[in-house]
């Protein structure tokens, strides 16, 4: 199964939305609020992305850094 997930850099704000917008919306019962999903989806674009994608290119899971200064950072995933 390990041998069937790539992690991936993400560049594109675009994917970085829509992975997140994805993965995200299969769980409301933690990110059931839609305003603050649609701040989320848009503010991940600023940030360093890496997205675990499937045998078939489907991103399932995925992890991006708020860097603050030289030697802090926040995690969004």
């Amino acid at each position: 199964m390990i041998d069937d997930i790539q992690i991936v850099e993400i560049k594109s704000g675009s994917k970085k939305s829509s992975y997140t917008r994805e993965v995200l919306e299969k769980l409301p019962e933690w990110f059931g609020n839609k305003q603050a999903l649609d701040e989320y989806v848009e503010k991940v674009k600023e940030f360093p992305y890496y997205a675990a994608l499937d045998i078939d290119s489907r991103c399932i899971g995925f992890f991006s850094v708020n860097i603050h200064y030289q030697h802090t950072l926040s995690t969004y995933r």
